[in-house]
């Protein structure tokens, strides 16, 4: 029996970080080509590992691990593909805490993808500051103010040509193009130090195989091809999610789950949504082409609360096919606080009410009949005199020749009278010496003059 794994057990893990050389592309539910999913599913995921390890000759001994496992479910499970930029890993965020609060700035309901360290700071309790970040409208992440998104939608022409006849069908379809240092990322989550031991450099190899072959569609035309695989071992959900503990916690999704019947969880709780899986079936010993049966799933970032949620790998192929055909639905899910800490209120002053027109007019009224009337002003018991202008002492440096009048005043003495040095002899102070030339000193500059610092 496979060990089982919850959302709460230290567990170890492997994340992959896939950087794209050329352009993936991932269909879209309507299997429009002008069009194309943002998210690699995990279920995809799966399928492309499961022919990766057909052509290392270990498929039978990858389905007798995983798809057959039994009660429990698989000891290795994969999320889905999602973006990264640089050390950034963005995840879906918890359906239970977004969006947040609405803002006048940031349209945070238009977002896909977080910061993985965003939600970690959510449930910590600091609170998000709107000039921080933006909506990138294409890549629908939440990034940093003035930045650009990880990855953009390009629709690509081309025209399928008729080998005989040489007659042309022109078509158009999109895929996803990444920015320098952006890319895909995933983790491998295993059961136990001995799953990962066993399987670890299987899956590496089935890892490398792929991202030389290609993910996705359009395989043919050298899309969904990749550089050397980056691989992190460590522990989950450290390697993804570092939060705090909490006492009450709830189930977080990072791929699209198919309950088992086992599983107990209560659909009247949570936060979550619902899609419908199905696509073509592809196998060297039945044939392809043949469509799967469909299989209604639990979206990535849906919340779950419940005390046992492994899901399970149901049989989706046709009635009468040759063979067992496994949809991967397990479980891969972080513990998270089922709320968020409250914030701490932040004293304010009292907003400063407008009174209306008729409380104005009222107080007024009030005013007038309560305020006495004004005395009058006592005269002073002693005026004081006009104030005399005093005459300024006369500069002796800047003083002319005094005219001669019929009654001249006596020159005022300066205040302070220098003392003549010995040997020199004094001169009036009104009158230059004659020997030496008139120089008109310039006046000094005011201090108030120039920049104020």
């Amino acid at each position: 029996m496979a060990s089982v794994q919850t959302a709460s057990a230290a567990r170890p893990g492997l994340l992959v970080k896939l950087r794209p050389s050329r352009p993936w592309r991932s269909g879209p539910a309507s299997g429009a080509r002008d069009s194309v999913d943002l998210t690699y599913h995990s279920d995809t995921l799966y399928a492309a590992l499961t022919h990766a390890m057909r052509l290392l000759g270990k498929l039978e001994f990858w389905l007798e691990s995983t798809a057959r496992a039994g009660e429990g479910g698989s000891p290795i499970r994969f999320t889905s593909l999602f973006p990264f930029f640089g050390d950034t890993l963005y995840v879906p965020p918890p359906r239970h805490i977004w969006p947040p609060a609405p803002s006048v700035r940031v349209r945070y309901s238009g977002a896909r993808f977080v910061p993985a360290s965003l939600v970690e700071s959510i449930f910590a309790g600091h609170p998000l500051q709107d000039d921080r970040w933006s909506v990138d409208g294409v890549s629908e992440c939440l990034i940093p103010s003035g930045r650009s998104g990880p990855f953009r939608v390009s629709v690509r022409s081309s025209a399928a040509v008729d080998r005989i006849t040489g007659a042309s069908a022109p078509h158009h379809t999109a895929c996803i193009e990444f920015a320098p240092k952006s890319g895909l990322w995933f983790a491998v989550s295993f059961a136990d130090a001995y799953t990962r031991d066993q399987w670890s450099d299987s899956l590496r190899a089935a890892i490398r195989l792929l991202a030389d072959s290609g993910f996705g569609g359009e395989r043919s035309r050298g899309w969904g091809r990749a550089h050397s695989p980056e691989f992190r071992d460590g522990v989950l959900p450290q390697l993804i999610y570092k939060g705090l503990p909490s006492v009450e916690t709830v189930s977080w999704s990072l791929s699209l789950i198919s309950p088992a019947e086992a599983d107990q969880v209560d659909w009247e709780k949570g936060s979550y949504s619902a899609t419908v899986r199905g696509g073509r079936i592809d196998s060297p010993a039945a044939g392809s082409g043949a469509a799967k049966k469909l299989l209604t799933m639990i979206e990535e970032g849906s919340v779950l609360s419940a005390t046992k949620l492994e899901g399970n790998a149901p049989d989706v192929a046709p009635d009468g096919f040759a063979h067992p055909v496994y949809h991967a639905g397990w479980a891969f899910v972080i513990a998270v606080p089922a709320e968020v800490p409250r914030q701490l209120d932040v004293v304010a002053a009292p907003p400063v009410e407008t009174p209306t027109v008729e409380e104005a007019e009222e107080a007024e009224e009030v005013a007038a009949d309560t305020v006495p009337p004004s005395l009058p002003l006592e005269e002073p018991a002693d005026p004081l005199p006009d104030p005399v202008d005093p005459q300024p002492d006369p500069d002796p440096l800047m003083a002319g020749p005094v005219s001669a009048s019929p009654d001249p005043l006596p020159a005022p003495l300066p205040v302070d009278d220098p003392v003549d040095e010995p040997g020199e002899p004094s001169l009036p102070p009104n009158d230059p010496d004659p020997a030496l030339p008139s120089v008109e000193e310039p006046e000094p500059e005011s201090p108030m003059e120039g920049p104020i610092e």
